[in-house]
């Protein structure tokens, strides 16, 4: 009769050190994404060890600058993953934070961090023009195509040219930043191996991205590609819990 006592013992200790590890492994990293993510509200501008770089941008027409962040010195030519930024002036250190604790814990590799600064946050960061309701015009709004182009033809080209970069590259944005990342992936999901999109602005537009959404998911398959998408107490308006699934599923089928 003792056996039964020790053998439920031992399966509560089985279950303990299970849990333990998928935390360690799965919800630990998720918690600290999420953790960096929540304190967004304060800019930071001071960078510490990093390159402040400027592009004179042919299809923005003006000068944008953008902060590396390279976990090797100038004569290693290992090459890293390379992890985007969108909004670098207010995520950028928090994002370097929590990349050299992870990949100290040997949980991700190292990578290169590339803070993207914007000179109109509001433009960059919409793909479209037309919102009623937010207090903004046009001409401030929906230069979310220009900046795509920006960042595929002239800062992909400057960043492999100047660091030892692996062919891996991930996407990390919040809120309207969130809503470029979840954009990028629907209609050039070819940019970049992993997004990571954090309260992403759905609303845009009265939710035409997740009406799109809808329809590329119906159409076109995302293999290999990853997404990480984060909504914290709150589900916006038209992203249902069926479309909140569908997401899921083609993320599961296509191996994302």
């Amino acid at each position: 009769m003792a056996s039964k006592p020790m053998d439920c013992l031992r399966q509560i200790q089985l279950s303990y050190l299970k849990i333990k590890m998928m935390f360690r492994k799965y919800y630990l990293p998720l918690f600290i994404l999420l953790f960096s993510s929540t304190g967004f509200s304060q800019e930071r501008k001071e960078i510490v060890a990093a390159d402040v770089v400027t592009i004179n941008s042919k299809i923005l027409n003006e000068k944008r600058t953008v902060w590396v962040y390279s976990p090797g010195n100038k004569k290693d030519r290992k090459a890293y993953p390379v992890l985007y930024v969108l909004d670098g002036e207010t995520h950028f250190n928090s994002v370097i934070a929590m990349v050299e604790h992870l990949s100290g814990a040997s949980i991700i590799p190292r990578m290169i961090v590339v803070g993207i600064l914007h000179s109109n946050r509001m433009k960059d960061l919409t793909p479209s023009g037309k919102n009623a309701g937010v207090g903004s015009n046009s001409e401030n709004t929906g230069g979310g195509k220009n900046f795509i182009s920006f960042v595929n033809d002239e800062l992909f080209p400057l960043i492999e040219l100047k660091y030892s970069t692996a062919p891996y590259r991930l996407l990390f944005g919040h809120s309207l930043g969130g809503l470029t990342v979840i954009n990028t992936l629907i209609h050039h999901k070819d940019l970049f191996n992993a997004y990571a999109s954090i309260d992403a602005s759905l609303w845009w537009e009265q939710h035409r991205l997740l009406d799109e959404s809808k329809v590329a998911l119906a159409v076109h398959n995302y293999p290999n590609k990853k997404l990480f998408l984060a909504i914290a107490n709150r589900m916006e308006k038209g992203m249902t819990q069926a479309l909140f699934r569908q997401i899921q599923l083609k993320i599961l089928n296509d191996k994302i």
